[in-house]
């Protein structure tokens, strides 16, 4: 080779070295290290080349920022400005873009101040405090960026030390919908406007702390002595600590997944709050805005609600079994094919409306308004001191009692009562209902019923009970036990156009009314005899059935019978003529002008009682007398005719 050429090579390895010295220079140059040898107050300022080495100020998403020695014990960092972070190296300290080292800032262990804006694509080791009352921001999905695409950053703490984050006022953000996750703690007031995976805890201090607009997962939220106030946020698995936790005016929120609670949790006027996974709440909860629930909510506690709360899911009563929380306020409670459960066995009392449909599955005491329909169910314990209204096909299968001043009302379909049903009260069935009791039946108020039928197993009426039947049946199917003292037909029982309908089997029936004979022949219905002595229109004994017939008041000193307008189903023993579906020692007197006996009397096979007219009917000498005037006339007018 000539000496021309070898010179020319050796030139051109030269400036090839040179130019790899340089790209490697300049790679390197995208990490910054804090030095602080501005001097005086330009110590503590991030916009100074003098704190930093190289002699540049880190401002590109391809810069990282390395804060490691720092002789500030009077000056924190301050970043006034806007800054942007985003390149590592992958070195020592890790992949992030900003790291603060365990021997930063100052006395009190601040070692960067955000007063500005701190836009970051990249992840934040913090060994130390950073207080933010500007904003700190995740840049990502920024096109033209080194990270276009919307990712997730972290803040942590390098290994062995701990670092926290504190909100003065300030937000932490996002540019474009990335999200942060917290592996420190983060505190103070201010605005979390962020996706945020929560693997530490969240501390509301000094102030409100808002969490707005995105979902908010796992790890702790402390109210603390300030609150929480969600605007448009959605919390996913995680827990409130103690404290107060609002929603904001006019905005919808939502928790899903597994919330723990035991902050007092309120809604405001013009907000929501959508339980859609399951919320554990073990304090008290205010609704003034929306409250809906397509999940669980396992309230501990009593719940105030002046809105509206609509359950399409199970809120359960989450206490004890001896515990009981009550659901006041002024607003509705809607069933919307939900149920109000319980865990424990634990009670709830209902001092505001309930109305919709769906199940009852907790002991209950009403002291309000609830209205079902559909196919409805009580399934526990239901004290009711107020008012039950009724409609569809509901089932009761859970001992129901109507105290006094209570008031069941029935209207439409066919509610089924299978557990036991005491009434002290008022039940009312309209027109074309069905009740059907199957349980054991104690009446010591009042059953009315307008028309349709109204079907009991044991049907029990104490002292102060009374049925009033207008053209309804009642359908006994097992024992009716008649206590009633309450005889008169205006205020009390009042059945003389009603139906008591026994089905198959064998029945005892308690009479309370009192014989009272026959009235005189010519009386007209209805009669003296019926008034106020607990008559029915129609007895009616299905095939199979029998009546034993017994005294309600043995020894009241009256003979106890039975007074009917129709009677229905009497089996004749067919050489004796006697009745042998109905036994005992008193009688039933029956209208004669309404059955086809005309006036006879029947005598029990077993028991001195009988089956007989209402009416004495006309004497035999009486009818002879009579036909034989018929026949004079005759003759007379035959004599008057020849003549």
């Amino acid at each position: 080779m000539a000496r021309g050429q070898r010179g020319k090579a050796v030139v051109l390895g030269v400036l090839a070295a040179l130019l790899v010295a340089l790209a490697a220079g300049s790679a390197g140059a995208d990490s910054y290290k804090w030095t602080g040898k501005a001097g005086g107050t330009n110590s503590g300022i991030w916009d100074h080349i003098n704190n930093w080495d190289p002699k540049v100020i880190p401002n590109s998403y391809s810069a990282q920022a390395i804060i490691i020695l720092q002789d500030t014990s009077k000056y924190p960092i301050s970043l006034s400005t806007t800054i942007f972070l985003g390149g590592s190296i992958g070195d020592t300290y890790g992949d992030n873009a900003l790291y603060i080292g365990p021997n930063a800032g100052d006395a009190s262990g601040v070692a960067l101040t955000i007063s500005g804006t701190l836009g970051m694509q990249g992840n934040i080791s913090n060994a130390k405090t950073i207080v933010i009352s500007g904003t700190l921001q995740n840049d990502s999905g920024k096109s033209g960026t080194p990270q276009p695409t919307i990712t997730n950053y972290s803040i942590s703490s390098p290994s062995g030390s701990t670092g926290t984050i504190s909100l003065q006022g300030g937000t932490i953000g996002t540019l474009s919908g990335g999200g942060w996750i917290f592996n420190q703690a983060v505190s103070g007031y201010g605005t979390i406007s962020a996706p945020v995976t929560n693997n530490s805890t969240i501390t509301a201090s000094g102030g409100t702390l808002t969490l707005r607009d995105y979902t908010f997962s796992g790890g702790t939220i402390n109210p603390g002595s300030a609150s929480i106030s969600l605007r448009n946020a959605t919390l996913k698995d995680t827990t409130l600590g103690s404290g107060t936790v609002n929603t904001y005016t006019g905005t919808t929120n939502t928790f899903t997944g597994t919330v723990g609670s035991s902050a007092t949790l309120g809604i405001v006027s013009g907000s929501t709050l959508n339980v859609n996974g399951t919320l554990n709440q073990s304090n008290t909860l205010t609704n003034s805005g929306t409250l809906g629930l397509s999940g669980t909510l396992k309230q501990t506690g009593n719940i105030t609600n002046n809105g509206t709360f609509n359950i399409l899911g199970t809120l359960n009563q989450g206490g004890t079994n001896t515990s009981s929380y009550s659901i006041g306020g002024t607003g509705s409670l809607s069933l919307q094919g939900g149920t109000i459960g319980t865990v424990n066995g634990g009670s709830w009392t209902f001092n505001q409306a309930v109305s919709g449909w769906g199940t009852i599955s907790a002991p209950v005491v009403n002291n309000a308004t609830v209205t079902l329909s559909s196919n409805s169910a009580i399934s526990n314990t239901f004290t009711n001191n107020k008012t039950v209204n009724l409609s569809g096909t509901p089932t009761i299968s859970g001992a129901f009692t109507n105290n006094s001043g209570g008031t069941l009302n029935v209207t439409g379909g066919t509610t089924t009562i299978s557990g036991n049903f005491t009434n002290q009260g008022t039940v009312s069935a309209n027109s074309g209902t069905t009740v059907t009791v199957t349980g054991t039946n104690s009446k010591k108020g009042s059953f009315t019923s307008s028309g349709g039928t109204q079907s009991f197993g044991n049907l029990k009426v104490e002292q102060y009970g009374y049925l009033v039947g207008g053209t309804g049946t009642f359908t006994v199917s097992g024992n009716f036990l008649n206590y009633s003292t309450q005889n008169n037909q205006l205020t009390g029982w009042n059945t003389t156009q009603a139906t008591l309908a026994f089905t198959s089997g064998s029945h005892e029936m308690y009479l309370a009314g009192v014989d009272k004979g026959q009235v005189t022949y010519g009386s007209t219905a209805p009669y003296s005899t019926y008034a106020d002595n607990f008559a029915w229109g129609t007895l009616s004994i299905a095939p199979g059935g029998s009546l034993v017939l017994k005294d309600s008041f043995p020894d009241d000193g009256n003979t106890a019978a039975l007074y009917v307008g129709v009677i229905s189903g009497l089996v004749f023993d067919k050489d004796t003529g006697l009745i042998t579906n109905i036994s005992g020692d008193f009688n039933i007197y029956y209208d004669p002008y309404k059955n086809d006996f005309g006036f006879k009397t029947f005598k029990l096979a077993s028991g001195t009682g009988k089956v007989m007219s209402a009416v004495v009917p006309l004497p035999g000498s009486v009818w002879l007398l009579g036909s034989g005037l018929v026949g004079l006339l005759l003759v007379c007018r035959r004599r008057r005719r020849r003549i």
